[in-house]
């Protein structure tokens, strides 16, 4: 299956393959063959610890979308080289995919937006408190 790659220019993909891993059932008493993405990035100013998302998007002949396996992982600050390895579920009819590598480390998060938000309001509430006091 051909992958097309984009990364954001923090990472390189020095190397990827789609191979059989074997790994254990839920069960924990049968060993099964699943297909991993296994990725090597080359790390270009990782200053700070680093959120990885890694998205692989199926698409048929015809260039249809067929669905998308996904996995995130964290670098170390001055990490210089990663390396990935998560289950897929690879539709049959799947002809190509797309492998999308970015860092949402760097993008807020919902959860510093509220303490943003719960920062206002205090602030106000104080600021309310000593005006009207």
């Amino acid at each position: 299956m051909e992958i097309s790659i984009t990364s954001d220019n923090k990472y390189d993909v020095i190397n990827h393959i789609i191979r059989d891993v074997h790994i254990y059932l839920e069960d924990e008493k049968h060993l099964s063959l699943v297909p991993h993405l296994q990725v090597q990035l080359a790390v270009s100013n990782n200053k700070a610890e680093s959120q990885i998302h890694y998205v692989l998007t199926y698409f048929d002949k015809e260039g249809n979308f067929l669905g998308f396996d996904e996995s995130a992982m964290f670098s170390a600050p001055n990490q210089k080289d990663v390396s990935v390895s998560f289950p897929l579920s690879i539709p049959d009819t799947a002809d190509r995919a797309s492998l999308e590598v970015k860092d949402l480390s760097a993008r807020p998060t919902q959860t510093s937006n509220v303490h943003s938000y719960l920062a206002i309001i205090v602030i106000l509430g104080a600021f309310a408190l000593f005006t009207f006091a």
